[in-house]
């Protein structure tokens, strides 16, 4: 079965086609526009002044990346400001989570072996009385 294809009056399409006039197609053309001026204007001024448009053209391409690399010392610095902090702190808390795990595992001992001493007692008497049936 095949879909009905879209027509060309309807409302959407027409709404469809002015989007794309409007907000890719003449948008996209400006600046292809713009780049043919700026490329026209820098080919005539240029033409005996290359290096001082090199220069400028270089400070603008550096501008972007300073500015990132400013972003990231300042992101490191804060994270290197708070280790030196969280270093400071730590050696009181992991004392006292350390302090508190060996009361767990004690606790957790003492538990484990009062279920178990039972077991241990009779299975130990069983072999203490077969050992002396055996034995004889």
């Amino acid at each position: 079965m095949k879909t009905p294809l879209i027509r060309k009056e309807s409302f959407s399409y027409k709404s469809h086609q002015r989007q794309f006039t409007w907000q890719i197609l003449v948008p996209l053309l400006f600046f292809l526009l713009m780049m043919l001026v700026v490329s026209g204007f820098t080919l005539t001024v240029s033409a005996g002044q290359a290096s001082l448009w090199a220069d400028i053209a270089l400070i603008w391409l550096l501008i972007p990346v300073i500015f990132g690399s400013l972003l990231l010392l300042t992101f490191l610095v804060g994270m290197v400001y708070l280790m030196t902090r969280l270093l400071q702190i730590s050696p009181t808390y992991t004392a006292k989570a350390q302090h508190f795990v060996w009361q767990v595992q004690h606790s957790a001992r003492q538990v484990m072996d009062g279920a178990v001493k039972p077991v241990i007692l009779i299975k130990s008497i069983i072999a203490g009385v077969n050992q002396i049936f055996k034995g004889s």
